[in-house]
Parts: C-alpha cells; structure tokens; sequence
C-alpha cells in the first residue's frame, strides 16, 4: 500500500490560522505563578486591570469574594447615565464586542444581584489576559441594565473570586479557568490604605502565598461550606464594648466598607462618638482623632483591625473622615469583612483546601 503524505499538526493550524493561538496557549500554560496590582481609589475599591478580546479592550474591575461570575459594563448600555461620568471620576471603560475577534455568544441573557439590584445583559465567550495570564473561550456577561448605585462607583465590572456554585447556570467561571495553570490554586490578596493617593497599593498573587507583603504565619480556618468564602466570628470588641456570639461572616475583597449586626454598629459609634451625616448617610468622626482598635475573634483568635483601617477620607467637608462599617440585619451572613479587615490582614484564598487564611499584612505593624 502506497504511503501518503499528510501535512504535520504545525502545517495544519498555520492553514487553519490556528498556529498563533495555539503558541499563545502554550506560552500562557508555562507560567505557574503570577501577580497583578491593584489600584486603590479613596481606600474604597481597589481594582485590577483585565484585558478582554482581540485586539484586547482594558477594564477595570474589583476582585470580589462575594461573586462568582465575570461581568463587565457594554457599550450599548441603556440605564440611565450607565457610562458614568468624566467630572466626578466614574467614568467607564467599555466593552465593544463588535471590535473583538474572538468574540461569540448565542444570545443567551443574564441577571445578577448586585448592591439592592441586578446586572442584566447577554453572555458570550471572549479571551481574557489577567496578570500575564491568557485564555480563550473565558465566559462572562456584557452588562446592558446596571442599578443607579453602579453608576456611581469607578469600576468598570467584576471578577468574581467565588466558587462555581454561585455562577451563571451553565458557566465556567474565571477561577475554574485559571487554578488548573497554577503551581498550587490558591490566590493572596494584599491591600494597604493609600490617604487618598490613587495608585498601586494592592497586588493579587496567584498561585503562591504572597511573601513580600505578608507575614509567613499563616492561620486557616475552615469555611463554613465548600460553595462561600464564609466562616465564623466568635467575638468583638471596641473599647468598652464587646460582644460573644457564634455568627457567620463573609469575606469581601471587593467591598471598600464592612457590614456589622445593628447591635455592633451602634456599640462602635458610642465608642468612637461617631456623628451620622444625614446628607451622606453615613457616620463620621474628625480625621485627627485617635480611634480605638477593633478586635475580631476568628476561631478562636484575635485579629486587630486599627483605626487607620476603618477610619477613610473620602474628601467630606470640615476635616470629617468616614467610618466604614454599615449595619446588617442577616443571619447569614451577619458579618460582611471588608477592606478593613483585608488590609489588616492579607487573604489567602485557598481553593484547592477549600479554606481560607490569614496572615497580617507586613505594613500594618
């Protein structure tokens, strides 16, 4: 029987116009670990630069514990003033999916909670680069509907650092994508407070534990399932107040203020004789003052948020600095720990142990 020659698998994608994805692929399969910084705006959101599509569009979207799925603001939005606005820094960055190669969707819609109400839009697939990282065919949502509230924030989207449970039926999420290239699945998240600079003060570290910003000692806890980053605070306390109950809490990488039981909120503005802003709605105290350190009981072990870490400057009037905790009337969960506590303490994300740990940060000593 006469031979044939077949072309080899190289001369086959160069044909197909397969060849360049297919070195991009490979290239992005050898890195094992990588890091991206996060950019700090006013202590309340801290945001990574991701790159959508081909030729890749930049956005800017906050890394959140609370969420699974990746979404990210379209440009044929329709809600009203969804594009921000230049004066007050809101500004969005938008994805144009009619600019993009490597765009595909069927059509298929979407809706998520977000703050008191729901993203709308239609899924697709698209390449994603993050922190050096690149993949095709990453699913997400292209948000045409967003609450008022969005429009008011300096992101542009969100990468959900949650686990599957919590995505779009029938979506592969950013993390599932992503651990399989890592030398261990694991994420560190490291913030620290900028007074009101915007620049890097921040980097998420895939991969590996982040050793540089954070102390070695690193203490896990269990989680309360394996679908959460959601475990137990034991206890608290602000000066003369505290306070011993079992309660659930949640990690929020991407929320700039902490929510705490009612009961908890007003024990610390008697401690810190906190005045609320009926314009702002929110509680303040001079910036110059000297407020109480806060401590947490996490399984057993005090963790100490200071007062530099609770206490922001937002740019109110007469010298004010905000206090950055609301109150929460939940069970489930009761405690919602964010940037206070995670510029206190470094977040290591551990998905292949299904824990999460705690290690301080090293500039908080």
């Amino acid at each position: 029987m006469p031979l044939k020659k077949s072309a080899n698998l190289r001369e086959k994608m160069i044909r197909e116009g397969r060849y360049k994805q297919f070195l991009e692929a490979t290239k992005a399969q050898e890195l094992k670990t990588g890091s991206q910084p996060l950019f700090d705006v006013f202590d309340e959101y801290y945001l990574a630069e991701i790159s959508l599509g081909a030729p890749g569009q930049l956005i800017d979207v906050a890394l959140d514990t609370t969420s699974s799925n990746l979404w990210v603001l379209d440009a044929n939005c329709v809600s009203k003033n969804c594009k921000g606005n230049a004066m007050d820094g809101t500004l969005k960055d938008t994805y144009n999916s009619s600019k993009s190669v490597t765009y595909y969707s069927d059509g298929t819609s979407f809706s998520v909670p977000y703050k008191g109400g729901f993203v709308s839009g239609v899924m697709g697939t698209e390449k994603l680069t993050m922190a050096d990282f690149h993949w095709y065919e990453q699913d997400f949502g292209s948000a045409t509907v967003v609450p008022d509230i969005y429009t008011q924030e300096p992101i542009d989207g969100i990468l959900g650092l949650g686990f599957p449970g919590l995505a779009v039926p029938g979506t592969n999420t950013t993390m599932q994508r992503l651990m399989p290239m890592l030398d261990a699945p694991l994420i560190t998240i490291w913030m620290e407070i900028s007074d009101g600079e915007a620049r890097e003060f921040g980097y998420a570290t895939y991969g590996m534990f982040d050793t540089k910003e954070c102390s070695t000692n690193i203490l896990y806890v269990p989680l309360k399932d394996n679908s959460t980053w959601k475990f137990y605070v034991d206890a608290f306390q602000i000066g003369s107040y505290s306070r011993v109950k079992n309660e659930i809490a949640l990690s929020a990488t991407g929320s700039g203020w902490t929510g705490v039981p009612n009961v908890v909120l007003s024990g610390i503005v008697k401690q810190t004789k906190a005045v609320y802003d009926f314009t702002n709605g929110i509680y303040t105290v001079p910036c110059s003052t000297n407020q109480p350190d806060i401590m947490l009981a996490i399984n057993g072990v005090p963790y100490t948020i200071r007062s530099r870490n609770y206490v922001i400057d937002i740019n109110l009037k007469n010298g004010q600095c905000a206090l950055a905790f609301f109150g929460t009337t939940s069970q489930d969960p009761a405690w919602i720990l964010g940037d206070a506590f995670v510029r206190s303490y470094c977040h290591v994300l551990d998905y292949g142990n299904a824990r999460i740990g705690f290690a301080q940060s090293r500039h908080d000593y």
